[in-house]
This record gives structure tokens, sequence and C-alpha cells, in this order.
């Protein structure tokens, strides 16, 4: 997906972060509008008092940040599961803050600002990969919608109830 979204200029964290920077008159300021321009897309506060509320799906964000939420998550829920224990919400969040997101926010990588490769043969060699599934998921879900599946399991949450944002 971040390969996808790297070939197109609509879509590059890099150019967000780039012209909050360019704002500043000195490294000071800087720094700071780089953090600013960070939080705001992810934690939007200090302490995620908004979290996810000016979620972007762009290049650079989705790998470094929302891909590794996933994984951390993906990883508790299977740890859980193994060890016979129950989802510990409150603990993934702690984790989840101070490994993932607070940090995020706190770097200060160079993310491209232009675009990286072909769009269209993006899409066609990812729909090529994938097409057999999405076939068969397409055919299996006829007359069975995939909203009807029941896809939790007792006491894990299908998707951490801290990154859902309610307005």
């Amino acid at each position: 997906m971040d390969t996808l979204l790297c070939s197109d200029s609509h879509w590059l964290v890099g150019t967000w972060i780039e012209a909050a920077k360019a704002l500043g008159t000195n490294d000071a300021e800087k720094k700071l509008l780089e953090f600013n321009a960070r939080n705001q897309l992810t934690l939007w506060g200090p302490k995620g008092e908004h979290l996810d509320y000016a979620n972007k799906q762009w290049c650079g964000l989705v790998k470094d940040y929302y891909f590794k939420r996933w994984e951390l998550f993906v990883n508790s829920v299977v740890d859980a599961l193994k060890s016979g224990t129950k989802f510990d919400q409150d603990d993934f969040n702690q984790k989840c803050f101070s490994t993932v997101e607070q940090p995020w926010t706190m770097q200060q990588n160079l993310y491209p600002t232009t675009p990286t490769g072909d769009t269209l043969k993006i899409s066609q060699d990812l729909y090529n990969k994938y097409k057999g599934d999405i076939q068969a998921s397409a055919k299996a879900s006829i007359g069975n919608p995939v909203w009807k599946k029941a896809y939790t399991y007792k006491d894990i949450p299908v998707y951490p109830s801290h990154l859902i944002v309610h307005h």
C-alpha cells in the first residue's frame, strides 16, 4: 500500500511535514512545527487525546506508523491466544503509545516529497498478485455477505478500541 501511495503526489506525508517546517525561521521553530505536523496526523495532543482525528493514508505514514501499530496489535493478540490469557487492552494501549505513536511524532526522519513509481503499473501488479484471493473471496461471499460472518474471539477485540474514532 505504501508503494502505491508513494507513486502519487497527493499522498505524500513528506509534503505535509516539509510544508510545516518551511514556516519556521530557525531550527528550533522548524523542529516544533514538524512535531506539530506529525502530532496533528496521529495523536492530536501530547497523550493522544483525539487519536487518529486527522488520520491520513499517506506514503510513509502507512508504513512507519499504521503498519507498526497493526503489527503490535496482531502480535499482542497472538501472544494472548498462545498463552491462553485474556487480551490486555490497557497494556496494548500503553505499549502502542510508548513504542509506536509517541516516538513517531518525535522523529525527524525525511519522507519523499516527490512521487516515485508508476501508479498504474503498481496497481496492475497488486491486482495480479491478489486477484486469485479477490476472486475467491467474492465467490465465497455470494449469498453470504461478509458482514454476517463472526470475526471476534471472546474477550479479544477485532480492532483496538483506542483506535476507533467516535464523532
